[in-house]
């Protein structure tokens, strides 16, 4: 089996609806407060509110463990 290069295998009508989505109460995005604001082939942008009960330190440790390398 041929797998589809990213760019190949997006559908920027799931992207649309994946945007479109309201994420507020539900998971990790709801607990964090963050919207999706960009979502391209192979990359996902979210941003997420400054708050003193989410210590930067944390963040960081979370996304090294989700997805590897040094951020």
């Amino acid at each position: 089996m041929v797998r589809k290069s990213l760019k190949e295998g997006f559908d920027p009508s799931i992207a649309d609806r994946f945007l479109a989505t309201e994420m507020n109460d539900s998971g990790l995005p709801g607990f964090l407060g963050c919207s999706f604001s960009e979502f391209s082939p192979g990359k996902l942008r979210a941003e997420v509110p400054v708050r003193p009960d989410l210590p930067a330190d944390a963040l960081r440790k979370y996304a090294r463990g989700r997805l590897g390398g040094p951020l």
